[in-house]
């Protein structure tokens, strides 16, 4: 800091010397041939003792009168010397209001203090009183589940001076129930009986664990699974389960308990048979020739197992069966079918799985060497369609009929008492 006294007038010249309270600390005054009398004076260091000090000029040609003088009492801006957030507690529990208080000291003016959980700020509930050279910072804090192990911090600073900041940090213990790992909640499991499944059920929690419960549910009933089917170990229990008959499929859960108290929401497994694939859908030709066809379809779900595509060509008005082609995927080609100058196909399609098939889909389209068209199976069918697709049903009945009386006499006989 640097300050400058000019004296202009006196004569003689006077003398100008700068006081810190009582005491000279500076006396080299300059005389200029202007009849200006000057004193720059410089300090080189403020510090924190020189607050509120009195700083003065004297200017001095006589011992006849009192010499006049300049009074100026140092107001400086300090940062901050200490923060402190006190009692902290080794433990807290989740959801629970606490009080935390922070105290800064040696600040002038008074310091902006905030509050961060990591780097979320903490805004609300939060009281400052400023006495003297101590500013007490207060803050309602209601720690949640995923703050545990994160760091309360008290930060302070001089508005004045930023750059010369203070803060105190606080790694907070949180205790809190075990909650369910979400990417491993409700998870859907399509199992074969007699198939055994590996059920992992993971969760957060402080501190870990101290035992874990397993259950079943399903509409006719509720039971608690042995111990002696699963293992746990930390924070994870694994269960070993084998449905052997439909109603052992349901919903499997699991429940962990620590110190802080019992699982609000369990971790649930849906277990359920497979069932046949969905037909498939939005079917269309994307490239036909004279002798060959592609169609892609849109796959519905697969009934919990794996699932392939199949694709029947019939020739119109015949319904032979020109081709039958299956793939692993929803996109189906047939080649090789005879050429003509104009051929009608009826396609069938449908999905597969260890269960059965799906529902079909079915397309009609024509090909001819100067055009190609296709369609859905149309809503009002040609009469030559009809009639052939008529003829087929007379011809199915009766064989139909024949061999339901020839699967009832069967039964009959066979559940005749022996004697």
């Amino acid at each position: 800091m640097t300050l400058h006294l000019l004296e202009i007038e006196g004569n003689p010249r006077p003398s100008l010397i700068w006081y810190l309270e009582n005491t000279i600390i500076d006396e080299t005054f300059e005389e200029e041939d202007n009849g200006v009398t000057s004193n720059a004076l410089t300090f080189p260091r403020l510090g924190r003792q020189h607050l509120n000090a009195r700083l003065s000029c004297q200017a001095s040609n006589t011992n006849l009168s009192p010499p006049p003088s300049k009074v100026i009492i140092l107001n400086i801006n300090l940062r901050p010397l200490s923060v402190q957030i006190v009692k902290k507690q080794e433990q807290l529990s989740a959801n629970r209001s606490y009080e935390v208080e922070c105290i800064v000291t040696g600040s002038r003016p008074a310091p902006q203090i905030t509050w961060w959980i990591g780097s979320r700020p903490l805004r609300d509930n939060v009281i400052n009183s400023s006495q003297s050279n101590l500013t007490r910072s207060v803050v309602q804090l209601v720690p949640e589940a995923q703050d545990h192990e994160r760091l309360l911090i008290c930060h302070a600073e001089n508005p004045h001076l930023r750059a010369k900041s203070l803060e105190d940090t606080w790694k907070l213990d949180v205790q809190y129930p075990p909650v369910c790992i979400s990417s491993k909640n409700s998870q859907v499991f399509v199992v074969l009986e007699k198939e055994t499944i590996e059920l992992i059920c993971e969760v957060n929690s402080s501190p870990p664990p101290k035992h874990f419960m397993w259950s079943f549910n399903n509409s006719k009933e509720y039971m608690d699974i042995d111990p002696k089917y699963y293992k746990s170990r930390g924070s994870t229990s694994t269960l070993l389960y084998t449905p052997s008959t439909e109603e052992d499929f349901g919903v499997v859960s699991c429940l962990a308990v620590n110190t802080a108290g019992l699982q609000d929401e369990p971790c649930s497994f849906i277990l359920a048979a497979p069932t046949l694939p969905t037909n498939l859908r939005n079917c269309s030709v994307l490239n036909r020739s004279v002798t060959a066809l592609q169609v892609e379809c849109q796959e519905g779900f697969d009934g919990g197992l794996t699932q392939v595509f199949h694709m029947e060509v019939l020739e119109l008005p015949s319904m032979n069966v020109l081709s039958n082609v299956t793939s692993n995927i929803s996109l189906l080609a047939v080649t090789g079918l005879p050429e003509s100058a104009r051929a009608h196909y009826f396609l069938i399609l449908y999905a597969s799985n260890a269960k059965g098939r799906s529902a079909i889909s079915t397309l009609y389209t024509v090909v001819s060497r100067n055009r190609l068209t296709e369609s859905p199976t149309p809503p009002s069918p040609s009469p030559m369609l009809g009639f052939f697709i008529a003829l087929w049903g007379l011809l199915i009945a009766p064989i139909c009929a024949v061999l339901a009386a020839v699967y009832r006499w069967n039964t009959t006989h066979n559940n005749r008492p022996t004697k």
